[in-house]
């Protein structure tokens, strides 16, 4: 089954992925989809709010679907956990703590992928002491979209990168509009930084 106009594409979240325990089981159940809906590409999600998947389970999952003739990338979901499963939290652009592991994240996934999508969840809008204080007289909106501009640089962009030369780096953004910039999205600079949109 194919489509002339518009491909299909699948994200399975790191909870998914932790999910496919058994192949033979896994490949019973997606049979179905595969009949119904024809797939042109997956991402394979490597972390989301604190939580990875291991490095076997990924190539695992990515050589499944590549033997299937489906394209395969990364993705990232740069929040940290909250209350419940559904509570969703930014990651503090100022906590080096914070920053390390979405470090470590992009150089594990560019290690993995050569291209890799950040998901929705890449925005800023903490407001604790530390950002409070690192934001000075700068509005809300500057503050943030000065630090993620930063942000990407340095910790997504060049470490994958240099991780992996080849790697493309997507960043999907959420559908709040007028509110980009309060939240650290910057679309023309952005737009510049990243290969894809």
């Amino acid at each position: 089954m194919a489509y002339r106009n518009f491909a299909t594409a699948l994200y399975l979240t790191v909870h998914d992925m932790r999910r496919i325990t058994d192949l033979d089981e896994f490949a019973a159940v997606f049979s179905f989809l595969e009949h119904h809906v024809s797939l042109n590409k997956v991402y394979l999600e490597t972390y989301r709010a604190g939580h990875f998947v291991e490095e076997g389970q990924v190539r695992k999952v990515k050589d499944f679907f590549t033997q299937k003739g489906i394209a395969v990338s990364g993705g990232i979901t740069p929040n940290v956990k909250g209350e419940a499963i559904w509570d969703f939290k930014s990651c503090c652009f100022t906590d080096p703590e914070q920053l390390a592991e979405l470090r470590k994240v992009v150089v594990f996934t560019a290690g993995l992928f050569d291209e890799i999508i950040l998901d929705d969840f890449y925005f800023n809008n903490c407001k604790c002491g530390r950002c409070i204080k690192a934001r000075g007289e700068k509005s809300w909106s500057d503050f943030r979209t000065e630090l993620a501009a930063q942000v990407t640089k340095t910790v997504f962009l060049a470490p994958a990168r240099k991780t992996n030369p080849n790697v493309k780096m997507i960043i999907k953004y959420p559908n709040w509009y007028e509110h980009y910039q309060g939240t650290g999205y910057n679309l023309k600079d952005d737009s510049a930084a990243f290969d894809f949109i």
